[in-house]
């Protein structure tokens, strides 16, 4: 399934409810594909929400995906899920839950592991910025990372993301040594720097 449109959720475990927790977003995530929704679980490997459980479910257009999360979140097993997390809440959700659409097609299951990089972009500049993806695109090809930006369409502040996927933690490695050294790359961070501000980035793994 294309992720064209994607939620995201996330959970930060209070001391010692970090397998409560991953139980109640595992329970979640297998409502979400009961309806229809493709939804995966990581963990916030490094950085921003370290620690962190995220959950990331997607479809491939605004009405499937506003369609199927709002009969997965009407099931009544998922609404006795929110009645037991309400009164024994075992982790804090610090992000809400956002919307993004997706710009530049990834396989989800192929690239479990993901480094994003979130920036504050002024609607001037959003298309500016999605137009440097084929050019990051190309300088990622080499090290087998699919490569593509998020937009917020509900959440606060709106963000937009350049996510690096990899298969393994070893080639997200590989393509931060190689990468990170290049003129091409460091051009690159340049010219996002001059669209928007960058304030935060994150390594999430798979966390099942």
């Amino acid at each position: 399934m294309s992720w064209n449109v994607v939620s995201t959720i996330v959970a930060r475990p209070n001391p010692g409810g970090a397998i409560t927790s991953m139980g109640r977003m595992a329970r979640a995530a297998a409502i979400m594909r009961e309806h229809g929704v493709s939804a995966n679980i990581g963990r916030v490997f490094y950085g921003r929400d370290f620690g962190s459980l995220v959950m990331y479910a997607g479809s491939e257009n605004y009405e499937k995906h506003l369609t199927n999360m709002g009969a997965a979140m009407a099931d009544p097993a998922f609404m006795a899920l929110q009645a037991e997390i309400s009164s024994m809440p075992a982790s804090e959700f610090t992000d809400g839950m956002r919307v993004w659409r997706n710009i530049g097609k990834v396989d989800p299951e192929k690239y479990g592991y993901t480094s994003h990089r979130f920036y504050m972009v002024p609607a001037k500049n959003v298309q500016k910025a999605l137009d440097m993806l084929p050019s990051v695109q190309a300088m990622a090809e080499p090290y087998n990372l699919g490569v593509n930006m998020s937009v917020s369409a509900f959440g606060t502040p709106m963000l937009m993301t350049v996510n690096y996927q990899a298969s393994s933690l070893a080639d997200a490695g590989k393509a931060i040594d190689g990468m990170s050294a290049s003129p091409e790359w460091q051009q690159s961070v340049t010219d996002a720097g001059a669209l928007g501000t960058l304030v935060g980035s994150s390594l999430v793994v798979p966390a099942m």
